[in-house]
């Protein structure tokens, strides 16, 4: 493929890195067949009010497109309308977010907590 711009190059790579990621999971099935399916590109799979999941491939593509950290994948589990665990993953930060309901959320294995601080303007808030 002789010609092609740089620009085109990168994309040629970047599809080839997805391809390689893709072909390593196809024709595996889902593990949970009977749980449906979320997605941003191309709506919901399955029957409304049976149990979901919900994912975002790629959460903060405008951090990705800058070239900051801050952008992650993110998976959820949807069961009767409530949303059962989550987990989101932040490859250039290396944090992953775990949380299930009624066992609380942990940042790479460590438990979080719910700040003491009483009063917004005390808080330390971040984006």
């Amino acid at each position: 493929m002789k010609g092609l711009t740089p620009e085109t190059v990168a994309a040629v790579r970047a599809a080839r890195a997805a391809g390689r990621i893709l072909l390593a999971e196809f024709g595996r099935g889902r593990r949970f067949p009977a749980i449906g399916f979320l997605g941003e590109e191309g709506g919901r799979r399955g029957a409304a009010g049976a149990d979901h999941w919900i994912v975002d491939p790629l959460d903060g593509t405008t951090s990705f497109v800058a070239g900051l950290p801050t952008f992650a994948v993110c998976i959820a589990l949807a069961r009767g309308g409530r949303i059962e665990s989550g987990v989101t993953f932040l490859p250039r930060l290396g944090e992953l977010l775990v949380a299930q309901r009624g066992r609380g959320a942990f940042l790479n294995g460590r438990r979080l907590r719910v700040s003491r601080t009483a009063r917004l303007g005390d808080a330390v808030l971040s984006l």
